[in-house]
């Protein structure tokens, strides 16, 4: 009996062995990673900077003509006063290149009352050689074409002297060419030759170069 115990005990110890020998731990399966697509967000859009500086506007072509800026009130009523005391100064300065500094000071401040100051001072100076000054400080102001002629046929008359008559016709061809070749036309018929030779190349000056300012 106790032989027949320690077999069965043995044999159960067998099969435990066995059993114990057969059976494999269970492996832990690691899942497959997960491919996540992540889709990129979308660019903003490009900005463009411009080369212009900050606080410029570029300017519109619009295919016309700036309109000319024209003195108001005030300003015009500051030249007056201007051109009135320069002409007051100018009867009382004695010394020649101070008389010929106020006659470009009048003709600096421009337009009309300008050359109306510069032709009062024309008919009242007495000395040749400043009224060739008054005469050339007319290129210095723009337009007032009908203006200056009033001047310039004063000053090429017959009664000026020679060089007053000159500087004239040399101022005419400064002019429009419409309004200066009538005087300079009866000026190159003039009984003085010199004149007359004068007023001929004024003439071709003005045809040459076509001027009508």
């Amino acid at each position: 009996m106790k032989l027949f115990w320690n077999l069965t005990t043995a044999t159960a110890v067998a099969v435990v062995v066995i059993a114990a020998g057969c059976t494999k731990p269970t492996e832990e399966t690691t899942p497959a990673p997960t491919t996540t697509t992540t889709k990129k967000a979308a660019l903003p859009p490009r900005v463009i900077k411009t080369t212009t500086p900050a606080g410029i506007q570029t300017p519109t072509t619009t295919g016309k003509l700036p309109t000319p800026v024209q003195p108001t009130a005030t300003e015009a009523a500051d030249a007056a006063r201007n051109l009135a005391n320069l002409e007051s100064s100018y009867k009382s300065l004695p010394d020649f290149s101070k008389k010929v500094g106020a006659i470009y000071e009048i003709s600096e401040v421009g337009g009309a009352p300008a050359v109306e100051s510069l032709g009062r001072l024309f008919q009242a100076e007495k000395d040749a050689e400043l009224r060739v000054e008054i005469v050339d400080s007319l290129f210095d102001i723009d337009g007032q074409d009908q203006q200056k002629l009033a001047i310039l046929s004063a000053a090429a008359a017959s009664d000026q002297p020679q060089e007053v008559r000159e500087s004239a016709i040399d101022a005419l061809t400064d002019i429009d060419a419409k309004v200066a070749m009538p005087i300079l036309q009866a000026l190159a018929s003039d009984s003085n030759e010199e004149i007359r030779d004068a007023a001929k190349d004024a003439l071709e000056i003005l045809k040459a170069t076509g001027t009508s300012k």
